[in-house]
């Protein structure tokens, strides 16, 4: 795996520049756009405070594209989020993000990533399979809006 072209910031700490703030607002509303169940500005909040976690947004130029989120956890990480503006899909910067993250987590001595996905989303899917990982596990009834099972996905090694 290489690194895209994509610009990568990530959000940290509890206390946040402007223009952090700004990509953290941008984050919450695009979430809101891309999720039925979004996660409110709190959570998010705490997820960029949260040492563990490692929350990106994503820019191409001065664009913001996508954001993701994933857990640091030893030696297997777990992407809890990611979403690209549904005005920019297909263009391949949901690829060209995971692929960033990954390189990024396989540096820091991330040696497996774990992640769940809708059984219906056949484009992640398509993404999740195309980089490498593998369906390992299901979870009946996981999601409530829509209803739907998860599909637990891995991918070890990393790169």
């Amino acid at each position: 795996m290489s690194a895209s072209r994509l610009s990568l910031r990530r959000l940290e700490g509890e206390s946040l520049d402007a223009a952090d703030a700004a990509r953290l607002r941008w984050l919450v509303e695009m979430d809101a756009r891309c999720f039925g169940r979004p996660w409110t500005a709190a959570q998010w909040a705490s997820e960029v405070a949260n040492p563990r976690a490692w929350v990106w947004v994503a820019e191409r130029g001065r664009r913001r594209v996508g954001y993701a989120n994933l857990w640091a956890l030893d030696e297997t990480w777990e992407l809890q989020r990611i979403a690209v503006d549904p005005a920019l899909r297909g263009q391949g910067h949901g690829r060209d993000l995971l692929v960033d993250l990954l390189v990024r987590a396989a540096r820091e001595g991330a040696r497996a990533c774990v992640l769940e996905v809708a059984s219906r989303n056949s484009a992640a899917q398509s993404l999740y399979a195309g980089l490498g990982f593998e369906k390992v596990g299901r979870r009946p009834d996981y999601y409530s809006d829509p209803p739907d099972d998860a599909e637990i996905w891995r991918l070890e090694p990393i790169g």
